[in-house]
């Protein structure tokens, strides 16, 4: 199990992902990214100093 730091409804959320699941839950955290306009850099420079996992492809 992998655990995913996401920023979301403004607060920090530790969230564990399944291996068998994590291709899509990096697919679709990707495309809620590009959907709100902001770019994948913009929206991880909100983790700046913050440890994080990052998903292939971002």
């Amino acid at each position: 199990m992998t655990y995913y730091l996401i920023y979301q409804e403004n607060e920090l959320r530790l969230i564990p992902i399944r291996t068998e699941q994590e291709e899509d839950f990096c697919q679709r955290f990707a495309q809620r990214i590009l959907a709100s306009g902001t770019s994948p850099l913009e929206a991880l420079q909100v983790f700046d100093a913050l440890p994080l996992v990052f998903c292939d492809g971002l």
